[in-house]
């Protein structure tokens, strides 16, 4: 469901342009069973005309604001991983959640008509590399409740308590905790336009560190094939904005390289 947040007063309205009275209540359902279940996220309640949730304005910064491109500090790292954590081994039943998949926006991405007007070379590693992934099986033991896209834009930082929130939880599924991870880690690894060496390396140094924040429970196929998979969402989302070719590339091949990790 597409979405638009507004400021009204002391709240936040998040309203639904696709979205129907039935998802809309089941999102402010899975918040009040996360809360229960100690995970940090705002307390919210539907509008009467049932198009639109209402939350407080949380007053502080995004993880992504306080980062900018800088290096993430381990005190970042570790603050995501608590959180991650306490949502996934919250007591919410997962099997009551639509299943993860990594493919929801690609797939979408990869037949739109922009696509096609990529170059050749762009077009085959994309390819490739949704190939690649779509043969490699993903055993669904240790499946549970994720946030289904997780990154520096969806924790904030409350001032002046300095807790932090985490928000946005249109997307969660019943999946791997690495998928969550993953995307984190290749969030912070593209921020910047860099060679494929520099991307690969800050992932997997970003995976050691998380690992040590997630008390060494991170499997460390799955997060690359994972990664792998937000790579490849990234790529399609720079080139539908029309980054350059360099770096679109670079993230694909980044991409590959995870994949055959």
């Amino acid at each position: 469901m597409s979405t638009a947040v507004m400021r009204d007063g002391a709240d936040a309205l998040k309203v639904f342009a696709h979205g129907n009275a039935t998802e809309i209540a089941r999102l402010v359902d899975l918040t009040d069973q996360l809360r229960a279940a100690g995970v940090p996220v705002p307390l919210s309640s539907i509008e009467r005309n049932h198009t639109a949730i209402r939350l407080p304005w949380i007053q502080g910064q995004t993880m992504r604001q306080q980062i900018g491109r800088a290096e993430p500090s381990k005190d970042h790292i570790h603050s995501a991983m608590r959180l991650l954590r306490c949502l996934h081994l919250s007591e919410v039943r997962p099997d009551r959640m639509p299943g993860f998949n990594p493919f929801r926006l690609t797939d979408k991405r990869l037949n739109e008509n922009w696509f096609g007007a990529l170059t050749p070379t762009l077009q085959d590693r994309a390819l490739s590399l949704r190939q690649s992934l779509k043969e490699t099986p993903l055993s669904r033991l240790g499946m549970t409740i994720i946030h289904g896209d997780f990154h520096t834009g969806q924790l904030i930082q409350e001032v002046p308590s300095r807790k932090w929130w985490m928000i946005d939880l249109d997307d969660v599924a019943c999946g791997h905790k690495e998928a969550d991870i993953a995307n984190f880690c290749a969030n912070l690894a593209t921020r910047q336009q860099n060679p494929v060496n520099a991307i690969t390396t800050q992932l997997l140094a970003l995976q050691v560190e998380c690992n040590r924040a997630y008390e060494n429970e991170i499997d460390s196929s799955l997060f690359c094939y994972y990664a792998a998979c937000a790579l490849l969402r990234r790529s399609l989302k720079f080139a539908e904005r029309s980054e350059t070719d360099t770096r679109v590339g670079a993230v694909l091949q980044a991409g590959l390289a995870l994949a055959e990790h």
